[in-house]
């Protein structure tokens, strides 16, 4: 759907939610085990609300990571039920960690209610709040949702709802999923934080003038209701078709909620814990031990004292004896060490020896038989006298006579 159909309005007759076609493989699960600072700063469409970046939302199996909430002023979406929008909703938004352009929005519509206001609610304001509840307490487990791929609505308000750097053409096309019962949210809440996200009244400024209708007109938007300074998110050019939510549009009933209460049993799609996002200082005589760092000291190997060993001598799980101090140092490794050293070197002498007989035998094989056919064995002296006697060479320096 274009940006002319999102954020979607349910039609108002001949809706029946039996039509929408159930997604039967769709599974969610929303993961949220530590809240947010929960402080919030004033938005284009409402509020932008400063919620922990580790809540994960798992869609048929893949994990998402939270990248943006907001809370519009009024709703977002229109349900079937009602006759406008509700009056403000909560946007959240997941981006996929390997996938950058897979974003999802899940959407959860607001309406006044007339008993007190969710925790969520009433713990956000201009600062950071502690001890406040996590975002699965917004929801419930047997919730039915919508969904269906749209045009996003980030970048876009009821001022400039259709800009053309992001509507001609759609530049980024998203999965929205729509809960299909809104939650509540207290009137004094509401008007706290409807006022928070118009308080500068920058809307008024085009009643700016020295006429006295100018001033008259912003006097009258000055006392008038707070409302986002670009009035709010953005609106469709008019609600889709039955025919054409049923072709686009599917159900998905149910959702897994997993908080810090809960353990979820798929460990790999929970939330990132934020002591894996903290920055520790390394101490290199205690944190670092053969080249590898323990962070924190967590996990090094244990160096033993000598109150360790103490310890243990005097539970028995050393195998010391304290009251023996001259037992012998022996240990049934080192027994097993010399044997093996041992029966090494007798192994490794028969295997030579072995060599040396096969090869003797084979290479003075016929030895003996030559030796028989010689009376005695020649000698050296013998065959000096056979040789012939070589000539004198003459003297170059005779004897002087006397």
């Amino acid at each position: 759907m274009g940006c002319g159909e999102t954020p979607v309005w349910l039609p108002r007759t001949d809706f029946n939610i039996d039509a929408i076609q159930i997604c039967k493989s769709c599974t969610l699960k929303l993961t949220a085990k530590i809240a947010g600072p929960g402080n919030v700063t004033a938005a284009p469409e409402g509020l932008t609300v400063n919620e922990n970046p580790t809540v994960t939302l798992t869609y048929n199996g893949k994990q998402f990571n939270l990248i943006q909430t907001t809370m519009t002023f009024g709703g977002t979406h229109r349900l079937a039920d009602l006759t406008q929008p509700g009056d403000a909703e909560l946007l959240f938004y997941f981006q996929n960690f390997s996938e950058f352009n897979k974003i999802i929005c899940l959407a959860l519509p607001l309406v006044i209610g007339q008993s007190s206001s969710n925790k969520y609610f009433q713990s956000m304001g201009t600062t950071i709040t502690s001890n406040r509840p996590v975002v699965t307490s917004l929801f419930n487990s047997n919730t039915v949702f919508f969904t269906y791929r749209g045009a996003d609505l980030r970048g876009r308000n009821a001022d400039n709802m259709r800009p053309r750097d992001r509507c001609n053409p759609v530049q980024s096309v998203i999965t929205y999923i729509l809960a299909s019962v809104p939650s509540t949210i207290g009137q004094n809440d509401y008007n706290r934080l409807l006022q928070i996200s118009g308080e500068d009244r920058t809307y008024c400024s085009r009643f700016t003038g020295n006429s006295v209708e100018q001033k008259d007109a912003m006097t009258s938007c000055m006392k008038g209701p707070y409302k986002p300074s670009s009035g709010g998110p953005a609106k469709p050019l008019s609600e889709v078709t039955v025919n054409r939510f049923v072709k686009l549009g599917s159900r998905i009933i149910g959702i897994k909620l997993e908080d810090n209460t809960t353990n979820g049993s798929d460990s790999g799609s929970g939330g990132i814990a934020t002591s894996s996002m903290k920055c520790y200082k390394l101490d290199p005589s205690k944190d670092i031990i053969n080249d590898k760092v323990y962070v924190g000291g967590q996990n090094k190997p244990h160096v033993r004292s000598l109150q360790d060993e103490l310890n243990e001598a005097a539970n028995g799980s050393s195998g010391l004896d304290i009251n023996n101090q001259y037992s012998s140092s022996i240990k049934a490794s080192d027994i097993e060490g010399w044997l093996g050293i041992i029966l090494g070197i007798i192994v490794g002498l028969v295997v030579c020896s072995i060599v040396i007989v096969y090869v003797w035998r084979n290479t003075f094989s016929k030895y003996t038989n030559v030796q028989k056919l010689y009376s005695v064995p020649v000698s050296a002296g013998t065959l000096t006298a056979s040789l012939p006697e070589l000539p004198s060479l003459p003297k170059i320096c005779p004897p002087v006579e006397k």
